[in-house]
């Protein structure tokens, strides 16, 4: 099993702050072969999905009127086979093979 505490890593041009996960690196063996990082995904938050975006000018013509959407970075603890090419969301944070590693990137 793989922890990492509560940080920042710096994915698609953001900082992202992400709260702690684990997960298991393999299931069947102790000498697991994964990379291990984070899939980066972004979506849009509005105004119906999170009642603080709208105005709150209140006594103004606009009160409660909707705001400005907003882009919601969110990064998930993730691991792939070596095998595999990782996709462009992925934020590898090292390589284990066979319970050898490298460290690829930084976690702030």
């Amino acid at each position: 099993m793989f922890t990492i505490e509560a940080g920042v890593v710096f994915a698609k041009g953001h900082f992202v702050n992400f709260d702690r996960q684990s997960i298991i690196l393999d299931r069947y063996t102790n000498k697991p072969s994964v990379r291990v990082g984070f899939e980066v995904e972004d979506s849009i938050v509005d105004y119906t999905e999170d009642s603080t975006l709208l105005d709150p000018a209140n006594g103004s013509y606009n009160y409660a009127a909707p705001g400005a959407d907003r882009l919601k970075i969110t990064a998930t603890l993730t691991k792939l086979p070596i095998s595999d090419d990782p996709p462009d969301n992925f934020v590898e944070l090292f390589t284990i093979y066979q319970m050898f590693y490298s460290i690829l990137s930084y976690i702030i």
